[in-house]
């Protein structure tokens, strides 16, 4: 399965919310998104977690395999990330794919690809 673009957290709160200066890349094929942790935000509206519970219909959810579970529990150890974020990032080496993100945090990983998405 290829995958273009994995979504970190924040890019997905900027799309929904209207905030991203250009629209996501179009050769996204597949997302992944941690939905979970977008809904527990605080000061989000009824309306604004109906549209995040929603917004993962029309995208790809990456199952949790055992190899993503492994890189998870290193990268958390060796780059102090917290578990989501070490989720993501682990997700994105396993797919060999570009994160996201507007979390400079992951401009740390070295086998990481990422790339920032400016917002309005």
């Amino acid at each position: 399965m290829e995958l273009n673009y994995l979504l970190d957290t924040n890019i997905v709160l900027y799309h929904l919310g209207g905030k991203l200066r250009e629209p996501l890349p179009g050769q996204i094929h597949r997302f992944f998104c941690n939905r979970d942790r977008a809904v527990v935000l605080p000061d989000l509206t009824e309306a604004d977690e109906m549209v995040i519970r929603d917004f993962p219909g029309k995208i790809h959810i990456v199952g949790l395999t055992q190899e993503i579970k492994d890189r998870t529990i290193s990268l958390r150890r060796g780059a102090r990330l917290k578990t989501p974020d070490a989720l993501i990032a682990a997700t994105a080496i396993i797919y060999d794919t570009c994160v996201l993100t507007n979390d400079t945090q992951f401009q740390r990983i070295g086998e990481l690809r990422c790339k920032a998405l400016p917002i309005k």
